[in-house]
């Protein structure tokens, strides 16, 4: 097992463990780790291929757990968030324009935002459409994720800062 300091964990020691080739001495550590005392070692001999396949899971599920860092700003709303969810050719482009919003470009992005924010992230037409469900939801193929809602409705209760 190789140990790792990982400077956006504010110098906690994080435990990597090479999963594609040490699998199984992972496992092998993990269980004299916890074994109970008496115990055989039937027990990791009949879980064995599952601890291999629960394994990596169980140690990835601990990835991305960081706090949003990206900084509360329209560039950031309109060119991470809004151009590659909303800005398809298909929906809200400069092309399709469709209910006449286009999110394709930083200055097609602010109009439209202009258009859609209201004095708090709740007051938001953007942020309805976002939280909506069923047919009224936007993008209606696949939800924005949490933090990128969140990012939002902060820019928004910010002040809409940049528009």
């Amino acid at each position: 097992m190789e140990r790792a300091v990982d400077p956006n964990e504010s110098g906690k020691l994080v435990a990597i463990l090479n999963i594609t080739s040490n699998i199984d001495n992972a496992g092998t550590v993990i269980y004299r780790a916890f074994r109970h005392p008496g115990a055989g070692q039937s027990w990791w001999m009949r879980h064995r291929a599952g601890m291999r396949a629960w394994l990596p899971l169980f140690l990835l599920s601990a990835c991305g757990t960081s706090p949003d860092e990206r900084p509360v700003a329209v560039e950031v709303v309109a060119l991470s968030v809004l151009a590659p969810s909303c800005g398809q050719v298909q929906c809200h482009s400069s092309t399709t324009k469709t209910k006449g919003y286009a999110f394709d470009t930083f200055d097609g992005a602010k109009a439209a935002l202009r258009q859609l924010i209201g004095p708090t992230a709740e007051r938001s037409k953007i942020i309805e459409v976002m939280r909506a469900s069923g047919g009224e939801r936007m993008p209606p193929d696949a939800p924005l994720a949490e933090e990128d809602i969140q990012l939002v409705e902060a820019w928004i209760n910010a002040g809409g800062q940049g528009l």
